[in-house]
């Protein structure tokens, strides 16, 4: 078959024959023009309730797709390799629709595509695993963020050996804590679901699953929610709308061991090596230090979009991850192998996560299937430095430097290795 490629030009390839359930504006503005930038896929047919909506699609996808009203005579009647879903929430139990959809798609042996949130629950989640595994195929779910430039360096910054085990995290995110988290009929508690799974997926993606939480709420609707991890690890998440709407609607910053990373906006990426600020209270330079380890290029790391050339990096769905989530599903399906992320099982503790969400504020709560929070507090070792001038033991002079009580000498404390200064 010849198709058109990223250039424009002809290319001879098998593309997949995907099918797209759900024709509506999320489809057509975030899920449907990354797929232009994939000769690989082609779509190949269109369901939606209302069949002028799915004609109109499939006419608007330039090519001989065909549309449908019933998901089920699609599937019967179309030669398709995976599928599309996006079907958003029930009208009366404010439930995502996905469960039953998708897993009717999965026994049929399909690979399948859907959006965020995946289910309500986990249970909804397990009914589609359970499917998948009959069908012997598998689905990916669209948490987007999780495929961003930003957060993917993000992943690969905490990973250098120089930046340590994540020790700690902060995440602020423009979306207020329900004062019933669960309750999906509420226009709060759904668009809690709704924002709530992008911080979910990223903190998964990148740090890892949290063992315990406890959840804060204000009565403005602000809330914290304090994550405990199994290696000692903390976070905590801070969900407010009442900023102004011009700010960012989201920061991450993650530290490790001497070192952290910050994102916001999910495109603004900010890497802190390990360095030295000079010695407080004489630094003369506000600039670190140079010397054999550290070059006079030495400092943060600073990463940001380009939009001043024709590339297609600049463009929305390349920053926020479109692109690159549809790529993944999409070169799943070629090779039929299951996705690498935000696959059933990633969901699975996404929504675990969420459950556990749900319940009394103020109180410590187990994440299902997560190892307990073993780790002791340990008091730091007091330190020991002798003068080099007069050979007395030197004092603790206030948390971070040390003093000769006879010459007035004084060193740092928070590096062994610091020259000693009067």
């Amino acid at each position: 078959m010849t198709v058109l490629g990223g250039e424009g030009e002809i290319r001879s390839l098998r593309p997949v024959r995907l099918g797209v359930v759900g024709c509506g504006g999320h489809t057509y503005r975030n899920v449907l023009p990354p797929l232009r930038q994939i000769p690989e896929a082609v779509i190949a047919s269109f369901c939606d309730h209302n069949e002028e909506k799915a004609r109109l699609y499939a006419r608007a996808a330039g090519s001989d797709a065909t549309w449908h009203t019933d998901l089920h005579e699609m599937l019967s009647s179309e030669d398709l390799d995976g599928v599309i879903v996006v079907v958003g929430f029930d009208d009366e139990s404010g439930e995502p629709l996905y469960p039953p959809v998708v897993a009717e798609i999965l026994r049929r042996g399909l690979p399948v595509w859907m959006e965020k949130p995946p289910a309500a629950d986990t249970l909804g989640v397990r009914q589609m695993i359970d499917a998948a595994r009959e069908g012997g195929t598998f689905a990916q779910v669209g948490f987007k963020k999780v495929f961003s430039p930003a957060v993917d360096r993000l992943k690969q910054l905490t990973a250098l050996p120089d930046f340590g085990r994540i020790t700690q995290y902060t995440y602020t995110y423009d979306v207020d804590l329900p004062a019933e988290i669960g309750n999906l009929r509420s226009p709060s508690g759904r668009r809690f679901l709704d924002d709530f799974v992008h911080v979910a997926s990223v903190l998964d993606y990148v740090v890892g699953s949290a063992s315990q939480i406890q959840v804060v709420r204000g009565p403005s609707g602000a809330g914290i929610v304090v994550n405990q991890h199994a290696d000692g690890t903390i976070g905590t998440i801070s969900l407010s709308s009442a900023a102004s709407g011009l700010s960012p609607v989201e920061r991450f910053e993650v530290v490790g061991e001497g070192a952290n990373a910050v994102l916001e906006n999910g495109a603004y990426l900010r890497y802190y090596p390990p360095g030295d600020r000079g010695p407080y209270g004489t630094s003369t330079s506000y600039l670190p230090p140079v010397g054999v380890a550290s070059p006079p290029d030495h400092g943060p790391r600073i990463w940001e979009p380009e939009f001043s050339l024709g590339n297609l990096h600049g463009g929305s769905h390349f920053v926020q991850g479109y692109y690159h989530q549809m790529r993944h599903f999409v070169d799943s399906v070629r090779s039929k192998r299951p996705p690498q992320r935000c696959d059933l099982a990633a969901a699975l503790r996404v929504m675990s996560f969420l459950e556990t969400l749900a319940g009394g504020f103020c109180e410590w709560r187990d994440i299902a299937g997560q190892p307990q929070v073993t780790y002791q507090h340990v008091v730091d070792a007091p330190q020991s430095f002798t003068c080099s001038v007069c050979g007395n033991a030197m004092t603790l002079k206030d948390g971070w430097n040390y003093v000769c009580r006879t010459c007035g000498l004084t060193r740092s404390g928070q590096q062994s290795a610091d020259a000693a200064r009067v």
